[in-house]
């Protein structure tokens, strides 16, 4: 299994991803990493500040692809949360008004 770095764009935002399986070599336990790029540290429904590190028991060896559809199927779930709704309505509104 080997470590996985790519990108992907999520409702326009530009995201770093980083993937480390086996983090500890002699337990299944895997790490995740996303950074927002574009916009530069952009509020994500998993996390307010632009990062976010993540633990999770994994056997499965991600392909690229396989890990990309994970975090955005991750992002678009959070994303159905009233307090993530209610910041991208806010988000509308103030583009709005600089029109």
């Amino acid at each position: 299994m080997q470590p996985i770095q790519t990108a992907m764009t999520w409702q326009g935002v530009e995201i770093s991803i980083s993937y480390k399986p086996r983090w500890i070599k002699s337990s299944s336990i895997s790490h995740l990493e996303i950074h927002s790029l574009e916009p530069e540290r952009a509020p994500l429904p998993v996390t307010e500040t632009g990062y976010k590190s993540h633990f999770f028991h994994s056997d499965e060896i991600f392909s690229e692809m396989a890990l990309k559809q994970m975090v955005e199927q991750w992002l678009d779930e959070a994303a159905q949360s009233p307090k993530w709704q209610a910041y991208a309505s806010s988000q509308k509104n103030q583009q709005l008004m600089l029109f």
